[in-house]
């Protein structure tokens, strides 16, 4: 079998050229600390492969998608809707992973002791969403905010004045592996863009500052793919896995705790932060309050998607 730890020319470079022309920024890989003489795992650390500034692309090849993923996840299968028949398909496809020419065991037997994640942004459309989508239907982590959606066929009209408009079509939709559409977009593991709203002017601010720091990445990684490590989810910050009235009641006695200079722990605060915004206050609070509210009288979205500024409320 060929396994290896070490990241290839050959990865890396098409790493580079798949996100470059999909647009969704730049890929991650996170490599697991070698053991130490007791058993224990050395901390994770994070390596940028590609930074790649291409984040308003208007998306890229689908066959790209399909080597990267095959390359990352080694699963060779995609999911279509054919919106206008009504009919659904899974097709499996080949891929020569070792770029040698050839089809055969080689390809299969490559593979790479590497955790991978991908981050995604607004910006992230068309092959730029799909490429996110077929990940998370992998087990991949995706960190960033909420992709621009698109991940149909894609066609171009003009203007009078010869301004494109890129659509997606009704011809080909890509689809995650249990049906859900991806056209509104493909929501993150933990969304790590921080948004703010100008009272006044109703003005939208977006701060990726966390998106860049490799170290809030790196605890993203030892969440996601660490069992020793605990994960958390946005909004329930007593980790019942509800989101409900006791969590905003917990963010209640959060931000007292910490107005007085008491601490909680890391991954009650970043369940509990909603807004994003790096602190936890009453806002949260009601925030999380609506949210429930509005899954209480049949709401589908999740709470990322729920208080995202920037997009409106999308039937899946």
């Amino acid at each position: 079998m060929v396994k290896t730890k070490v990241l290839t020319p050959v990865l890396a470079g098409i790493l580079g050229v798949s996100v470059a022309g999909s647009a969704v920024g730049y890929v991650l890989v996170n490599k697991d600390g070698d053991s130490d003489k007791d058993g224990s795992k050395a901390k994770s650390k994070t390596t940028v492969v590609s930074p790649v500034d291409k984040i308003s692309d208007g998306g890229g090849l689908v066959p790209v998608n399909y080597y990267i993923i095959s390359l990352i996840s080694g699963n060779d299968t995609i999911y279509n809707s054919l919106v206008k028949y009504g009919v659904t398909t899974k097709a499996y496809y080949e891929t020569d992973r070792n770029l040698d020419g050839k089809f055969d065991s080689k390809d299969v037997e490559l593979k790479f002791d590497l955790n991978f994640g991908i981050i995604e942004s607004e910006y992230s459309f068309s092959c730029a969403n799909m490429l996110p989508a077929m990940a998370k239907d992998n087990g991949l982590l995706i960190i960033g905010e909420l992709s621009g959606g698109g991940a149909c066929t894609v066609i171009e009209y003009y203007t009078p004045d010869g301004a494109p408009i890129n659509i997606s079509s009704a011809n080909s939709r890509t689809m995650t592996k249990d049906g859900k559409n991806i056209d509104s977009g493909v929501v993150p593991d933990y969304n790590l863009v921080y948004a703010s709203t100008d009272e006044e002017t109703g003005a939208v601010t977006k701060d990726f500052s966390t998106v860049f720091d490799l170290g809030e990445v790196s605890k993203c990684f030892a969440r996601y793919y660490n069992t020793s490590s605990p994960a958390y989810m946005l909004g329930d910050p007593n980790d019942d896995n509800n989101i409900d009235a006791k969590d905003a009641t917990f963010v209640l006695s959060a931000y007292a705790t910490l107005a007085t200079g008491g601490a909680i722990a890391d991954e009650e605060k970043l369940a509990a932060d909603v807004d994003r915004n790096g602190m936890v206050d009453s806002k949260d609070a009601t925030a999380i309050l609506s949210y429930y509210s509005y899954k209480a009288t049949g709401g589908k979205d999740d709470i990322v998607t729920f208080l995202d500024p920037q997009k409106e409320t999308a039937a899946k």
